[in-house]
Order: structure tokens, then C-alpha cells, then sequence
């Protein structure tokens, strides 16, 4: 091979490989929009906060996640409710993931106080699909997840996106999810823009006493020891839809 057909063939492969790795971003910032179904979530309740409050119109909030190749950080947005009554109605969590360490730390919101969880990360079962869809500007493949017997959860992940995470303590697919919902449409949340730039993860996680973190497991039997007993909720219902994201 002659000198000049090195050359050429060097250019070539050099331009080829920084195209491909130009397609990927391993780190940044997602703003997602989360819409829930009032009318759907709060089916059948006859609890007189219902009357106080229009649940005909979905309620509407901003996250962002802040990722890179190994951790993110999900956080929900500094603006308040419009309506004070409607605060309680859905939950504002803080999630940390870090995949090296297989650690997960969530702050919940439970009835106007917080929970602190620090556990292992979430595993889920995916059923990967042939379906796509475009979020964001990016090409999204749809995932399945069957939660139970009556739950499905759909999510739409990009590939090009190289941290596995996504809303709340969702993960495990190959690539960021960028949108996620349940079968009904009740919970949606959709990506509205992707930053790429090297935001510190590791300065917005949230800051916790170590006393003060529980397992789900912990969680789960504290809060049915304590409220289980009372007939104006199912507390079995509640822990499974806190726990379900």
C-alpha cells in the first residue's frame, strides 16, 4: 500500500470513529414533564378533598435528571403549586442512583413529611419491543414492564444517551429512558429537552443523615404498623403505588 493510500485510509477511519462516538453523550441534563390524570388516579375516592379541587384538569410538573456514564440524580423543579389544595395530590421525590455502587437514595414526600430510602437499586424485567418513537430529537425504542397483575409500564429509551437511568428510580435498559407511562395514561412522563454538558451529579445529591435512611422493607412495615389499622384507606395500595416508581 502506497503512502498516499495510508493516508487517505487513516483520514477515513479517524472522520468514521469520531462520527460514532459523536453520537453518544455520556453526560448532561434532561428537563422532563410529568402530567398526571387526577380523574384516573383518584377513581372512586369519596374523601371530601375531591370536592375542593378540579380534577378534570391534569396536573402538570417539571423534573430534571442530571446523569453521567456511572450516576444520576433526579430532581423535581423549585416551582410551587399554583393551588396549595392540590400540593398533597401527587409526590415530588429526589432519587439517586449510582450504578458502580448498585446504590439508591430517595427522599419521598409521604403526607406532607419525607421518608429517607437508602437501598439497593431497583431491578425491573424488561420486555423489549420493535416499537420507537421520537423524544426530544432523539429515536427512542419502547420497552415493556409488567409491575403486576394489573400495572403496565411502557418506557421509551435512547440508546445514544449512555447512562441507563430515568425518571425517578427507574433504570436497567440499555440507553436513558426518555419517556415513561403508565398503560392508561395516568402518570406520563415525557422528556422536553437534553442538554449534553458535564453537570456535577455529585454536588446535587440530596444530603441525608445516615441515621435517618430506611430500606423499602423498613418502610413498608413502619408505615402498615402505624396506619394499617385505620378503615378510611388501603395501606397495602398506597405503599405498592408509592413503591411502583
Amino acid at each position: 500500500m502506497n503512502a498516499g493510500i495510508k493516508i487517505v485510509l487513516t483520514l477515513f477511519l479517524a472522520v468514521s470513529a469520531g462520527n460514532v462516538l459523536g453520537q453518544f453523550t455520556a453526560n448532561g441534563k434532561i428537563e422532563f414533564e410529568r402530567r398526571t390524570n387526577l380523574e384516573k388516579k383518584f377513581k372512586g375516592n369519596d374523601s371530601p378533598w375531591m370536592n375542593k379541587v378540579n380534577l378534570k384538569k391534569p396536573k402538570v410538573e417539571t423534573f430534571y435528571l442530571y446523569f453521567n456514564d456511572s450516576s444520576s440524580v433526579f430532581l423535581p423543579s423549585d416551582v410551587v403549586d399554583e393551588d396549595p389544595r392540590m400540593s398533597w395530590m401527587t409526590s415530588k421525590n429526589k432519587v439517586y442512583q449510582n450504578f458502580k455502587s448498585n446504590e439508591l437514595l430517595e427522599i419521598m414526600s409521604f403526607w406532607g413529611s419525607e421518608l429517607v430510602v437508602g437501598d439497593t437499586i431497583k431491578e425491573r424485567t424488561w420486555k423489549i419491543t420493535t416499537k420507537r418513537r421520537v423524544i426530544a430529537g432523539y429515536d427512542c425504542r419502547r420497552a415493556i414492564w409488567q409491575a403486576n397483575d394489573s400495572t403496565r409500564i411502557y418506557a421509551w429509551y435512547a440508546e445514544e444517551l449512555m447512562c441507563n437511568s430515568g425518571p425517578e428510580t427507574f433504570n436497567g435498559l440499555p440507553g436513558m429512558i426518555l419517556g415513561l407511562a403508565t398503560e392508561d395514561g395516568g402518570v406520563v412522563y415525557f422528556a422536553k429537552e437534553v442538554l449534553k454538558d458535564n453537570f456535577d451529579v455529585e454536588k446535587r445529591i440530596p444530603r441525608v443523615k445516615e441515621k435517618d435512611k430506611l430500606t423499602e422493607i423498613e418502610i413498608r412495615k413502619a408505615v402498615t404498623e402505624q396506619y394499617g389499622g385505620r378503615d378510611d384507606f388501603d395501606v397495602k395500595q398506597m405503599l405498592d403505588e408509592m413503591f411502583l416508581w
